[in-house]
């Protein structure tokens, strides 16, 4: 599991990314710290689409479908920062869902889904029930993750 701790260190192996893609062992320090991160079990860095470094340090095989599970809400959240700093996430964090994506709204779903904030989304703080634990297992098998996840009843307010 992805703690801040390891995502902070792992963020930290990436900065000499600049300036090492210009010496002759472009990724050597990184790839070194990477491997010291024993919940990380891969790295890829491409750059321009060609992959540059490329390892597994445990676990499975780079080329093998992987369930990331948790880490996933990391990468959302680095994305989303990403969309709102190119200026393509009008409203931030403070967007609404159902200005931004009224169509991913199902129809059964409880009038204030369409009220939830990026933010609420981002940190988990939708009031919907979870999809976790004893509910997992029907949330995967669903046809539209998104769609069941929206769907769920709200058993607490938002934020």
């Amino acid at each position: 599991m992805f703690t801040r701790r390891s995502t902070l260190a792992l963020a930290l192996a990436a900065l000499p990314l600049r300036a090492a893609a210009q010496s002759a062992e472009p990724f050597a320090a990184t790839a070194d710290r990477a491997r010291g991160l024993d919940q990380l079990h891969g790295l890829l860095i491409a750059i321009d689409g060609q992959p540059r470094l490329a390892e597994a340090f445990r676990g499975p095989a780079l080329n093998r479908v992987v369930n990331v599970k948790s880490v996933s809400k990391t990468l959302v959240a680095a994305l989303t920062g990403a969309a709102i700093d190119r200026g393509a996430l009008p409203g931030g964090t403070e967007a609404r869902l159902g200005d931004l994506a009224p169509r991913l709204i199902p129809r059964d779903a409880d009038p204030r889904v369409a009220e939830l904030t990026v933010a609420d989304l981002l940190t988990m703080q939708a009031g919907l029930e979870s999809t976790s634990g004893p509910r997992y297992g029907e949330w995967v098998s669903s046809r539209n993750w998104v769609a069941d996840a929206l769907s769920r009843p709200m058993i607490r307010e938002p934020g």
